[in-house]
């Protein structure tokens, strides 16, 4: 499995859209096998889109996200885990061992709207990033706790 995760410095960037760097790792058996770092130019989006694409990757951790390129992500058949913050290295190797993102690592309010409004489509997920019905229990949420 490849994953990507959009870094500014040693952390995950906190804004997809102004990121430009790339820490992209290989994970098989719950092990990092290799890992690098890619410098890409966001504009246009669509160059980052074709970029997951042809390097294959699998799963794309990045900090927020507007909701544009979180569906052109996920249309390329990459598996998008947005709103998370925190160290690089630690949240990898947590992915890695674990094939999910601890909830300690998501943005505070998780791009949740108030109550009543509609969510996000790229927020309704749960902790492992997969998508959830907009009725689920809130243990089942991207938070955990609305």
């Amino acid at each position: 499995m490849k994953v990507a995760i959009t870094v500014w410095g040693s952390r995950i960037s906190p804004v997809f859209d102004s990121s430009h760097m790339l820490l992209v790792a290989e994970i098989e058996n719950f092990t990092i096998i290799d890992r690098k770092q890619i410098t890409f130019n966001p504009e246009p989006p669509s160059r980052l889109f074709e970029l997951l694409a042809e390097m294959d990757i699998d799963v794309l951790i990045c900090g927020a996200v507007s909701r544009a390129p979180a569906c052109l992500i996920e249309s390329v058949g990459v598996k998008l885990i947005p709103f998370i913050a925190g160290d690089a290295e630690e949240i990898l190797g947590s992915y890695a061992k674990k094939a999910s993102v601890l909830p300690d690592y998501f943005m505070p309010g998780c791009g949740v709207k108030p109550c009543g409004e509609k969510k996000p489509r790229h927020c309704d997920r749960n902790r492992t990033g997969q998508r959830v019905k907009r009725n689920a229990s809130p243990d089942d949420r991207c938070r955990g706790n609305e």
